[in-house]
This record gives structure tokens, C-alpha cells and sequence, in this order.
């Protein structure tokens, strides 16, 4: 699982634990190997990371992470006109995409492969 105390890096830009044909992107550092991996990616509830005001970039594509996009989902975002890209792609998610995501002017949000409607 993706530890809360993420939420502390408020200078944090960019997080990218994204696998890609069993390991995470290129140039991240090959195969997950902390944070509870356990072969399959990052598993458990999707965080909000609700308190990273500089994020600008989320790549959580084809993990294992399960349960609903939280409302208050990258709420601490401070900049809602920039451009954010978030890849949710490939995991367990389900349920709809929050209303309160309608706050950002640019965000990209990928999240095919996953139980999302709406």
C-alpha cells in the first residue's frame, strides 16, 4: 500500500509507481521492490493524496490498487488551472469520478481498465 505520510512531501511534483509489463516505467528504477510489493504492484484503497499542493503528475497505471476515487481526491492541489496528468489506468478501481474533480481546469484522467463508470 502507498504510505500516508506521502502526504508530507509538500514539494513533491511528480509520483510515478506505474508498472509497465510487470515493472514501473522506465528510468523509475526497474521492479517495485518497497513499499509491500509483492510481485503484482502496489495494492489497497487508491489515497487521496489530498495534501501534495505542487503534484502535477500521478502515474498509479496497472497496479493493484482497489476501492472508490476518493471525493476529496488531490483536493490540496493548489494551482487548479495548471495542468495535472493523472493514470489510474489498469487497476481495481470502481465506482464513479468524483464531482469534485470538475475543480481543475486541465486535468488529464486516464483510468481504462478499471471498474469506473461515469
Amino acid at each position: 500500500s502507498i504510505p500516508e505520510e506521502i502526504n508530507t512531501l509538500k514539494e513533491l511534483e511528480i509520483i510515478a509507481f506505474q508498472r509497465e509489463a510487470g515493472e514501473t516505467a522506465p528510468g523509475v528504477g526497474g521492479p517495485i521492490t518497497s513499499i509491500e510489493d509483492d510481485g503484482w504492484g502496489l495494492t489497497g484503497q487508491l489515497p487521496a493524496f489530498d495534501g501534495l499542493p505542487n503534484l502535477k503528475e500521478l502515474y498509479l497505471g496497472s497496479n493493484q490498487l482497489t476501492g472508490t476515487i476518493p471525493p476529496n481526491f488531490l483536493k490540496g492541489v493548489a494551482e487548479k488551472a495548471d495542468e495535472i496528468q493523472v493514470d489510474l489506468t489498469l487497476n481495481n478501481l470502481e465506482g464513479t469520478v468524483p464531482s469534485e474533480l470538475k475543480a481543475f481546469d486541465a486535468m488529464f484522467l486516464y483510468v481504462a481498465g478499471n471498474k469506473i463508470t461515469g
